[in-house]
């Protein structure tokens, strides 16, 4: 995938398998950590809904992979949180914060 965006935050998985890269422009990608290989964009498959077809609006400013590596959450400035099937890189659910522009995620297995 041509993103045309810088990288503005990475997560890799527990297992040390799969690195995820969240974009300037709103996109997440997940790649092989040991070929490089893209492994698929977050949000393009076709859902029955198309609002939970949507990455985020403005720049990732956080990722974070479970332990499981069944999930992936990711926050923005657009004012989301959303949480991903990590293998089908569909959206679960997302969730509003109201005011304020997310900055930054910490997550604690």
């Amino acid at each position: 995938m041509n993103t045309q965006s810088r990288v503005t935050t990475v997560a890799v998985t527990r297992c040390g398998n799969f690195g995820v890269l969240g974009f300037a422009n709103g996109a997440i990608i997940k790649f092989n950590m040991q070929s490089g290989k893209e492994r698929g964009v977050f949000g393009i498959e076709a859902t029955a809904s198309p609002q939970l077809n949507q990455v985020h609006s403005a720049e990732i400013t956080g990722l974070a992979v479970d332990a499981m590596s069944r999930n992936l959450i990711s926050c923005a400035k657009d004012r989301t949180v959303k949480l991903w099937d990590f293998y089908r890189r569909t959206l679960i659910t997302t969730y509003s914060a109201s005011e304020y522009p997310i900055a930054n995620l910490s997550y604690s297995a």
